[in-house]
């Protein structure tokens, strides 16, 4: 049995529960992510013990290094942003994209707002396609 070192069973998990097809439409790309985003936060339980671990970071800063470090959604978004770039023209290329994109979900999950529906995803997903065309 191979032993993984800290938070790599969690990058797995979350690269695996957070990778989706791009599709032609980014609107239907994008819904796609973040739907899988939102039942990674509130179904999976690599998705519930990060948000006990994003609640614990805020008040020690060992837990806070180890979330920084793993990072858990940046690469997942990076990958959906890369996939959406080629046809939209205004993508930044920096972490605010992938804070426009998960953001949002990842704020009213932790608020403990009940999870958002698929239309509401896609309402979020439309107002970043615009942005970003």
């Amino acid at each position: 049995m191979d032993v993984l070192p800290p938070g790599a069973q969690f990058r797995q998990n979350a690269r695996k529960e957070l990778t989706f097809a791009a599709h032609s439409d980014p609107v239907r790309t994008v819904t796609d992510f973040l739907v899988g985003l939102a039942k990674f936060l509130t179904v999976s339980p690599a998705g519930i013990a990060y948000r006990a671990l994003l609640g614990e970071a805020q008040h020690d800063p060992e837990v806070s290094g180890l979330v920084a470090e793993a990072d858990l959604l940046a690469a997942p978004a990076l990958a959906v942003l890369d996939r959406v770039r080629a046809r939209l023209e205004n993508v930044p290329p920096d972490r605010f994209a992938v804070a426009e994109l998960c953001g949002p979900v990842v704020l009213l999950v932790m608020s403990g707002a009940p999870a958002p529906t698929r239309p509401a995803l896609q309402a979020h997903a439309r107002r970043l396609v615009a942005a970003w065309a």
